[in-house]
């Protein structure tokens, strides 16, 4: 497929006689791609808006044959999961880029929008088969895949919004796919086709592999990138609950409206004797506790659903943070196991200021250090994580993140959402001392765990020690003996052994080499 800008595109649909118009947009200069596809079959739209957040053209064109209108928005996160079985980890890959799509829509009050993120992996005896590296890594994979039985698992997440309501849901499907015996010279031609570079486990089913597969039990659209079956029940039944919300909106607008009039006819009725008067009183009484409760929304009706009770709203918050555990950072834990998730890295600095508490410049408050770092990430669940020497990306953070902080906080009950969106404020203002030693420690982790790495991070992204020095310029707020102590056994080891862009003859001129 073609990817010129303002190019048409025509992609034939699986029955052979609709055809569908694509139109590839890039609409920011280089890195998003959005494909609009007109529906053409007459079928009214299911959502207002679908996005996929895939740059896969197989999935483009799968999708295509469900005969709905949606646009591409292609994720750019690296791809990382800790999760160790096939199902799991697909659905964290899903949700990684369903999650980072999501973060970067502005936000609408009116319309649903359903992202789709889908990842796809090939099982192997156990062995993971992603995309291969280079063409060794290939033959390797299509080697073992040679006259045996493997599994394809294709996990997805979607993501519905509207206005403030959020609803995600994860899942995957599993094929088991027959390989037929390859010669060395089958698999060496295969390769040097090109073919298998840009797939799970070096192959497609759809194009050049298609020879060697003697036999699949399960969805073959599923092996190709996308399970059309499974996809379209989840979002017939995504659009079921979302109609079903707006029927229970329509009761509760109802169950307003009759006490309204029962408050009106208790009201005329109270001036008759002294007890109707007292009966009119309190149903009067009534009646203002009930709007009161409407009013705020979350104690009643919350856009029409039923009232739920201050613990219902404290458990939805609970449960939203789950989600953090799936949130994967640039750094890695000890060892270069794998990345670190974003509930790992606020555990790990929670103990670590708790640690290095007798370092900190001012007297602080431990309760509050210890909410603010645990709070301070959540927002990453709608914003995805910034990296933090990614320039292009923090221009739009901290919009991203206001409006995710203004979701999140806002399932809680509102003395709480109050609080606790006070902290989170205050960390991200750097004004109190608790703020001030909650966010050196936010430096100092990551920087401790980079180098457990052997600066790799910094190696891998280019970074320089202007810039490392640029972001901890306030470290020394929190923890000045701290600060010292990460610049001359974090920084300075990676200056060192050249993983970290030795700029220093710039910043000499700049007196800015000593912390």
């Amino acid at each position: 497929m073609q990817t010129e800008v303002g190019e048409m595109t025509k992609v034939q649909n699986a029955n052979g006689n609709r055809a569908k118009t694509m139109k590839v947009q890039n609409t920011n200069g280089n890195r998003t791609k959005t494909m609009k596809a007109q529906n053409t079959n007459g079928n009214r739209e299911m959502f207002d808006r679908i996005i996929l957040a895939s740059q896969s053209p197989r999935r483009r064109e799968l999708l295509a044959q469900l005969g709905l209108s949606f646009e591409v928005m292609p994720a750019y996160g690296e791809e990382c999961s800790g999760a160790q079985d096939p199902g799991a980890r697909v659905e964290e890959l899903a949700a990684a880029k369903a999650r980072e799509v999501a973060g970067r829509l502005e936000k609408e009050s009116d319309r649903e929008r359903l992202i789709i993120g889908a990842d796809t992996l090939v099982v192997k005896n156990g062995e993971i088969l992603g995309k291969p590296r280079d063409e060794e890594d290939a033959k390797r994979m299509l080697a073992l895949l040679s006259g045996t039985a493997h599994q394809v698992c294709t996990g997805l997440c979607l993501i519905l919004i509207k206005g403030d309501q959020r609803v995600e849901r994860h899942f995957h499907e599993t094929t088991h796919v027959n390989f037929a015996e390859m010669t060395d010279k089958e698999i060496d031609d295969y390769v040097a086709s090109g073919d298998p570079m840009d797939k799970a486990g070096a192959y497609g089913i759809q194009s050049g592999a298609a020879r060697f597969v003697t036999g699949i039990q399960g969805d073959y659209s599923n092996v190709v990138g996308l399970p059309l079956s499974r996809l379209y029940r989840e979002m017939k039944q995504l659009k079921k609950e979302l109609e079903g919300k707006a029927d229970r909106e329509a009761v509760c607008g109802r169950e307003s409206r009759e006490i309204k009039e029962m408050e009106v006819a208790t009201n005329q009725k109270a001036g008759e004797t002294a007890d109707q008067r007292e009966r009119g009183t309190a149903a009067d009484q009534k009646a203002g506790e009930t709007a009161a409760v409407q009013k705020d929304g979350r104690a009643g009706c919350i856009d029409g659903e039923k009232a739920k009770s201050r613990l219902d709203l404290q458990f939805d918050f609970l449960r939203e943070l789950d989600q953090e555990k799936s949130i994967f950072r640039q750094n890695y834990i000890g060892h270069h196991a794998r990345r670190e998730n974003d509930a790992e890295h606020a555990w790990h600095m929670a103990i670590m200021a708790a640690v290095l508490r007798e370092y900190a410049n001012e007297e602080v408050d431990m309760e509050r250090v210890l909410l603010m770092i645990l709070l301070h990430d959540v927002v990453e669940i709608d914003a995805g994580d910034t990296y933090a020497y990614d320039e292009e990306g923090k221009k739009s953070q901290k919009k991203r993140e206001m409006d995710a902080a203004d979701r999140i906080f806002h399932i809680l009950p509102p003395d709480q959402e109050e609080f606790f969106r006070g902290l989170w404020d205050e960390f991200e203002a750097w004004e109190s001392p608790e703020a001030r030693f909650a966010r050196a420690c936010d430096n100092f982790q990551p920087m401790m765990l980079n180098r457990m790495n052997g600066s790799q991070s910094w190696l891998d992204h280019g970074v320089s020690l202007s810039q490392v020095l640029e972001r901890n310029a306030r470290s020394g707020e929190g923890a000045r003996e701290v600060w010292n102590y990460a610049y001359a056994h974090f920084i300075v080891p990676g200056l060192t052994e050249g993983k970290l862009r030795d700029d220093r003859e710039e910043l000499r001129g700049q007196q800015r080499i000593n912390p």
